[in-house]
Order: C-alpha cells, then structure tokens, then sequence
C-alpha cells in the first residue's frame, strides 16, 4: 500500500489452491469468482475481511463499517464506498491468512443472505434487492436451493436432513428480518439452537 498512494484497502489471500477474486455484482451482492493468480497487487471490488488493512486516510474519508451488517458483506461496502471515493482496493498475492473455523450453516446462511439483501439495497436500490429476494423465495419453494452445508453434524442422513432445514429456515428468517429492517447480531433464537 505504501507504493500506491490512492490504495484505500487490501486484503490478504486465503492461499495456494484458493485462487478467487472478491467482486461485487448487482444481484449477487459480494463474491468471490475464479481468477489466475497474480504477483502482489490485484485490483479488486472490495477485501475480504478475513485480513484487511485500511489507509487511515480512506478510512477518514469513507468511514468505517456500516454496524447495520455486524458480519458478512461489511467489507464489500466498504469496498463500494472507497472506490466511489476515488480509493484504490486490492487482494495482495502472496500475503496469506487462514480464516480458522467457519461458523454454523445456518449462522452464515442467515447473514449472507440479509446481508446482500442490505448491500443491494444500499448501493443499488429497492428493485436488485427485492429480485434477490425473490430468487431466494423462488429456490426455496421450489426446493432447488443449494445451501452450503456444514453444522458439522456428520454424515449420518438425519443429521444433513435437520442441517438443511436449520439453513432453509435461516433463510426465511434473513428474508424476514430485512424486510422488518432488523439488522445487526442475528436473532438469539438463531445462534442458541
């Protein structure tokens, strides 16, 4: 960042074999798409916030985070917010950061999915959130919805059935909860079943 004095955020890579470039996409919200590796700097929508580092410059200049989102989608706000300020975002190839243990399934699902509801919104307007949020109704009534799993209840079939119905019900809840504009921690309901 010192050799590039616009340079507002950076973020590390999650390392080898983890070869993804964070975008922003108008109905996706924050993502991550496949992409060759680099040497140093990429320029990028937005840092993941598994390790980023912000100019203190950009920081007075755009903010900090918006709290409304607590986890998930912050850092590609913030992303939006810089570049639109004129500040330079980047993934820095060879810096390398684990991200431990990810949270439960149906933890994650309901932040994400809330989340980029508020982020299209915010940066897009009511019609790329409310299309989002009728995919997400789409996929679930018709039960092609594909949540990632991982509550780390094993293999056994009943325990992926009852990880699946915990993700989908963490879905209607994030849908409910934007509509109801209740953000910040997820519901206690949620995080202590």
């Amino acid at each position: 960042m010192e050799a590039r004095p616009r340079a507002g955020l950076a973020s590390a890579e999650y390392g080898p074999g983890e070869d993804w470039r964070p975008v922003v996409d108008k109905f996706f919200g924050g993502w991550f798409v496949p992409t060759t590796r680099g040497d140093g700097w990429e320029d990028v929508d937005y840092p993941h916030g598994t390790l980023l580092a912000i100019r203190r410059e950009a920081a007075r200049d755009v903010g900090l985070f918006d709290e409304r989102f607590f986890a998930y989608c912050e850092e590609a706000d913030l992303g939006i917010r810089a570049r639109a300020a004129g500040w330079g975002v980047g993934l820095v190839w060879g810096a390398v950061v684990g991200n431990g243990r990810p949270p439960r399934a149906d933890v994650a699902r309901y932040l994400q999915v809330r989340n980029t509801l508020l982020l299209l919104q915010k940066h897009y307007g009511t019609g790329p959130a409310l299309a989002r949020m009728t995919w997400e109704a789409g996929a679930l009534l018709t039960g092609r919805d594909q949540p990632t799993l991982g509550l780390g209840l094993g293999d056994d079939p009943t325990d992926k059935r009852t990880e699946r119905a915990a993700v989908r019900r963490a879905t209607r809840l994030a849908m409910r909860d934007f509509l109801r504009r209740r953000f910040g921690a997820p519901p206690a309901d949620l995080v202590t079943t």
